[in-house]
């Protein structure tokens, strides 16, 4: 499935447009004031990061009120830790052990270090735990740097026996550094190739049956085609979660089976499940009953310039075991709302996505999932390292929950800058402020979105970060407490706060109100940032402009706005302009 891109010929929409404002004007939603009573109730409904966040941005005035109430949160975070230790909750003490040193908050670890809480699920010998998932959990969390030789020893012979060529070139560096010289079969997995007639055997065409439709008053079949590969031994395939969203997509009330088809039996359909999906990422994991003879697995992260060779493998129109090659035509397109894809411009169509892109060295580069209908040859994959991070949230199975602070950034000389604050969000009850700079997070410098939007995502809802910033010229960290982030955010925002306060992060102008009244809302814009659709309109600082309609393609995620403008780049000649942008875009962490 191709998923369009969004271009706006937007002057072609005016008139769908008709009688709609938005949120302008709209009071912004106030900010609850922090009390003793608040934090003591966030404590008492288990919210003891929230609980955290508001005593550090916002503390109470009483000494005795702040030391209580500090008193209470870290008794709440012992209680869960303990709780979670004795029912062998080892990820969710390992998140609040995480959170707690971030924190500055002390409490019992029980002679526990993080890596240790993150080893007992990779030595674990639970049958429901894989291999390849051990190795996911190793590479996601553990610190490598500070492992002591016997555990690397250890977990470099767990990959070995995995034939994990994958972990075994992401580990490999680690190993040299530290002076170690692996033995057994290492230097074979790692020297170790598929030929493509193998990584055929290892690739699926998914099919999805979705019944009957009717089109012109005919009944025809309703099938959705895609590809996947095998990442484990146990029969768990990749695959683009829009092949499969019927299958788990609540407001989807049709009939929907899924099937995959095996390369060397494409007339047997086996039954699937679909273990985890990531509406953001564009990805799902599947499981059937095979036993794959190839598996594919994810290398150490590799920067792939413009022009080198990949090629995709998958069922394009439903022609299975099918090769296309070409190259990559560029890195860092942003075309999702968090992290960066590749552009390819291989023979990708309708049947491709969710198959695997591989170099010329035949390793794993990423996943097929998108193109532009409207152009041939422009096609996209998401890379590997960002899957990599997800792969341990897929095998818990559901829904990926993904952390949100509630900001909006641009990137400014080389700086990342906040451009929104969402209200009622983490980031909204705190002192954060448009124009704020981000330096780090948790210690780690960070001079790009992408970096940032990285580190983020090793992160869970209901952990604690530490922000390093500078707002005019003056540094200060503050802490935060991720929630779960909206499935869209910038939807969320347009619906709760007046929509001139997004014309920033979605337009790219920044504006300052003049009047409002029958004819419309009247703005003059104050600021543009380089390269966004205002600049690119030809929009300029000082402009004045009335907000004519407003209008959300609610299926689309697109808003567009009427506007009639004096532009000085025309001089100052008034006249009609509509603009649009996705709101599936806006780089919202």
């Amino acid at each position: 499935m191709k998923r369009a891109v969004f271009l706006f010929f937007s002057f072609l929409l005016i008139t769908s447009c008709a009688g709609l404002r938005g949120n302008i004007g709209k009071d912004p939603q106030p900010v609850e004031k922090v009390t003793a009573e608040r934090i003591n109730t966030l404590i008492d409904s288990g919210k003891l990061a929230d609980a955290f966040r508001d005593l550090t941005w916002l503390p109470v005035n009483s000494k005795a009120d702040k030391e209580t109430l500090e008193e209470r949160i870290r008794d709440g975070f012992q209680a869960d830790y303990d709780k979670a230790l004795d029912n062998s909750g080892y990820l969710d003490a390992y998140r609040i052990l995480t959170s707690v040193k971030t924190a500055g908050i002390e409490i019992k670890d029980r002679g526990r270090t993080a890596n240790d809480l993150i080893k007992e699920i990779v030595y674990s010998r639970s049958a429901d735990i894989s291999s390849a998932l051990r190795l996911y959990n190793a590479r996601k969390y553990l610190d490598f740097a500070s492992l002591k030789n016997e555990d690397l020893e250890r977990i470099t012979e767990m990959a070995v026996e995995a034939e994990d060529k994958g972990f075994l070139e992401f580990i490999d560096p680690v190993l040299k550094k530290k002076g170690i010289v692996p033995s057994g079969d290492f230097k074979k997995v790692l020297e170790s190739r598929y030929a493509n007639s193998q990584l055929i055997k290892g690739t699926v065409t998914v099919w999805v049956n979705r019944g009957m439709k009717i089109e012109n008053g005919m009944g025809i079949p309703d099938r959705v085609i895609g590809s996947g590969f095998f990442i484990d031994r146990k029969g768990y395939i990749l695959t683009n979660y829009h092949v499969i969203s019927s299958e788990v997509d609540p407001e989807y009330e049709g009939y929907s089976r899924l099937y995959v088809k095996l390369s060397d039996n494409i007339k047997e359909k086996i039954p699937a499940k679909v273990v985890g999906w990531d509406s953001v990422f564009d990805i799902a994991l599947l499981q059937v009953d095979s036993t794959p003879e190839t598996v594919f697995r994810f290398g150490k992260e590799k920067k792939y310039e413009p022009g080198t060779p990949i090629f995709a493998i998958g069922s394009p129109g439903g022609l299975e075991n099918t090769i296309t090659s070409g190259i990559i035509s560029a890195s860092g397109r942003k075309f999702l709302q968090l992290g960066n894809v590749i552009q390819v411009d291989a023979p990708i169509n309708h049947g491709n996505s969710g198959g695997p892109l591989l170099d010329k060295d035949n390793n794993l580069v990423g996943v097929v999932f998108a193109g532009i209908e409207q152009f041939e040859g422009i096609n996209f994959a998401i890379p590997g390292k960002y899957i990599v991070t997800l792969l341990p949230d897929l095998y818990r199975g559901g829904k990926v929950k993904h952390p949100f602070l509630g900001l909006s950034l641009t990137e400014q000389n080389s700086n990342v800058v906040v451009t929104y604050v969402m209200p009622g969000s983490s980031a909204g009850r705190t002192g954060v402020e448009k124009g704020t700079v981000i330096r780090e997070i948790n210690g780690n410098a960070i001079d790009s979105i992408e970096q940032l939007q990285r580190e983020i995502l090793k992160f869970s809802p209901g952990m604690i970060v530490k922000l390093g910033m500078k707002k005019d010229g003056n540094p200060f960290d503050g802490y935060f407490s991720l929630s779960e982030r909206p499935e869209i955010p910038a939807e969320d925002a347009y619906d709760s706060d007046a929509t001139e306060n997004l014309f920033l992060p979605l337009f790219g102008m920044d504006v300052d109100a003049v009047s409002t009244g029958i004819k419309g809302n009247r703005f003059v814009i104050t600021s543009i940032l380089e390269g966004s659709i205002a600049d690119e309109s030809g929009l300029s600082v000082n402009d004045p402009f009335t907000v004519q309609r407003i209008k959300v393609d609610a299926e689309n995620h697109i808003l567009y706005m009427e506007i009639r403008i004096k532009r000085r780049k025309s001089g100052f000649l008034e006249s009609g302009l509509m603009l649009g942008t996705s709101l599936e875009t806006g780089d919202f962490i």
